[in-house]
């Protein structure tokens, strides 16, 4: 198949997608470009320095209806928190070659130093991506100096079209949820991140957990960001579960992304109460958390 006609039933086939899912045209396009770029990070001498987090983690792990994300979020590993170092690395990544129909720019990569957070510095990547005509801007970010528990995992990220699947680094859902928690309960009242709030409950509507695990990464995750974990007390408090404003805030951010829960802030923090206290709570008795049935056992 020549370029050309490669190029043009990927089109076709993303634009099928996108019609049979009511999806915009755009996000399914931008959503396989992400999938291409991971393909090649797949394949790059680097798989293993960059471990996959944030929205697109839950696509790794088959968690449905997820907020969709427009970059891809990464852990650094075995690599250091300088931005030329960065740059080199993913013009690298971005000249390996597969007939998929995508072309990544090498020469648009642009990195700067940005602060995630937890304020620690990390590395935003802008670069361009081609299909056929159509260009896309595909946003990287970087962040340094977490750690993992109980470790890195590797999976196999869901493919859009008949390409070969990028096999890479994930976080754990222990961490991640351990990370979420972690910023909701530093910036508690100072919070709009609603999205913390959505995506913890989403990971334990669709996930069983060992609490024993899930208890080592609440531990290491708030010392290591040196934040106490006993001020949970005020984000599950009455207080803040009947607070006007993140009432306000949680209703504009289902609004904003199209993401409706049958129930209001009060009652997705009970929730989320129950799933957190379950595992901080079984001290050396190792439980299985049961999502259909919202309990530990």
């Amino acid at each position: 198949m020549s370029k050309e006609s490669l190029v043009t039933s990927v089109r076709q086939r993303l634009n099928r997608i996108a019609k049979e899912n009511q999806l915009d045209f755009n996000s399914v396009q931008l959503r396989y470009v992400q999938e291409r770029f991971l393909f090649r990070l797949s394949k790059s001498t680097y798989k293993n320095a960059f471990i996959l987090k944030g929205a697109l983690l839950f696509l790794a792990y088959g968690i449905p209806t997820l907020r969709p994300t427009k970059d891809i979020d990464f852990l650094g590993s075995q690599l250091t928190n300088n931005a030329e170092e960065v740059k080199a690395i993913i013009k690298e990544i971005c000249e390996v070659e597969d007939a998929d129909g995508v072309e990544f720019d090498s020469k648009s990569v642009n990195v700067e130093s940005i602060t995630l957070e937890r304020q620690h510095r990390g590395q935003r990547i802008k670069l361009v991506a081609f299909i056929g005509t159509a260009r896309i801007t595909l946003q990287l970010d970087i962040a340094f100096g977490d750690i993992v528990v109980p470790k890195a995992i590797e999976l196999e990220f869901p493919k859009l079209l008949d390409f070969e699947a990028p096999l890479i680094k994930t976080y754990s859902l222990e961490s991640a949820i351990a990370e979420k928690f972690e910023v909701c309960v530093k910036l508690n009242f100072d919070s709009s991140r609603m999205k913390d709030f959505y995506d913890i409950f989403k990971i334990a509507s669709h996930n069983s957990f060992d609490s024993s695990k899930l208890n080592e990464a609440f531990m290491e995750t708030f010392s290591s960001r040196s934040t106490d974990i006993e001020n949970r007390e005020v984000i599950f408090s009455d207080e803040f579960k009947s607070d006007e404003n993140k009432q306000k805030q949680w209703g504009a951010f289902q609004n904003r992304t199209g993401l409706i829960l049958d129930l209001n802030f009060g009652e997705t923090i009970d929730k989320i109460i129950v799933f957190i206290e379950g595992s901080l709570t079984s001290e050396n008795i190792s439980k299985k958390w049961i999502p259909g049935s919202w309990k530990w056992e």
